[in-house]
Parts: structure tokens; sequence; C-alpha cells
């Protein structure tokens, strides 16, 4: 027979990637301790690390050949969406996840942000929540990470009271400060 394993494939550390082969009717994989369903055409290959696997494919006169996949396993980055962080309404901020060469970045939610696809957007939030961020690898692993920001409302103190005379003039001044939260 004409066995074929199949093509060369990558998978993220942790993830699990489906083989398959052709060119017979019965089918056996090596090594065995790693796949789920080893004597199928398509088993279920979860390595812990780099694998070569072989495959053993019978045709129906009981002739024997063998051919070989490689499965690359990419270790999952370590990824950090920064500590949370509070503000005042009407403020902003910069997001600073951790700059991963060549990966890709997505931010949600993906209103009042200055750009969703790059580690270190502006953020410009009118109420508190969760800002989730996803990495993703050449080599195919996704990692996400959120960061809470607590939004607090403005008060305005426009001062003591004070009571003038009629036809008096008084000089009022006022001082934004955050609210307690």
């Amino acid at each position: 027979p004409n066995a074929f394993a199949g093509n060369d494939t990558a998978m993220c550390e942790g993830d699990s990637v489906l083989l398959s082969a052709s060119g017979g009717d019965n089918y056996s994989w090596i090594p065995k301790n790693t796949l789920q369903n080893a004597n199928s055409s398509t088993p279920t290959a979860f390595p812990p690390s780099t694998e070569t696997y072989i495959v053993e494919v019978t045709d129906n006169q009981n002739c024997k050949n063998t051919d070989t996949v490689l499965v690359a396993v990419s270790p999952v980055p370590f990824f950090d969406a920064g500590a949370d962080k509070t503000i005042i309404c009407g403020d902003s901020v910069q997001l600073n996840t951790t700059q991963i060469p060549s990966a890709t970045y997505s931010w949600h939610p993906m209103n009042n942000i200055s750009d969703y696809n790059i580690f270190n957007p502006m953020v410009y939030p009118i109420n508190s929540g969760y800002y989730i961020a996803k990495l993703s690898t050449i080599e195919g692993c996704d990692v996400k990470d959120s960061l809470f920001i607590n939004v607090n409302e403005m008060l305005v103190n426009a001062g003591e009271d004070t009571s003038i005379c009629k036809g008096a003039a008084i000089v009022l001044g006022a001082n934004p400060t955050a609210a307690a939260g």
C-alpha cells in the first residue's frame, strides 16, 4: 500500500491535533501513549512535546507499509494583560500587555478604544468593566487575560456655602474630586 501519514503539523502545548492517514484498510500508530484511537486512520494526538508519529498501513492483501508525521509542539507564552486600574470618568488610560514579537492582539470590548489590535491601546471607558486581551502567536497558540477598569464618577465641590448682601460680588471656585470607590 501507499502509506501516507499526512502533512507535518504544529500545535500549541496542551492542545490536541487530529492526524489523518490514508492508503490502506487498517492503521496502527506509534507511540500509542499520546494518541486516542491509535488503531484508526484519524487518531487524536496530544503530545506534551514535539513528537514523530509512525503509522503502519495494511491493505486488503495484508501488505504493509509505513509513513511518519511530525507534530511540532510550541510552548504557551507567558501573557499578562496588566494590573487593574482606577480612573475618573472622562479620563483615558493606556493598557499595556506582554509584548511578544510577531504575535497578534485583540481587545474586547472594542468600543472606546484607540486600536483593539495592538498590545498597548488607549481606552476611554465610560463605565467600569473588564477588558479582555487575546494574544495569538505565529505558532498557533491563543492566550487570554483580562483586567478590570474601575471608573469613578467625578464629583464637584463648589466650596463652602456663603451668604452675601444684595449687590455684593464674590469669586466662586470649584474643585473636582473623585468619588470614593
